[in-house]
């Protein structure tokens, strides 16, 4: 009995786990994609400014 208590928290605990990296990932996508937003932005705003972008 104790056997299968422990395997269940430990199966509990490994999911929660997962869940916790796979909401990290998620939050940090959704971080890296509003930079990228950002970036975007203020390259345009350069571009209009009358030096411009240079490449």
């Amino acid at each position: 009995m104790k056997k299968i208590v422990s395997e269940k928290y430990e199966t509990f605990n490994s999911q929660r786990k997962l869940e916790e990296k796979e909401a990290a990932e998620k939050e940090a996508l959704n971080d890296l994609k509003e930079i990228e937003k950002e970036i975007k932005e203020l390259l345009i705003d350069k571009s209009k400014s009358p030096k411009g972008i240079k490449n």
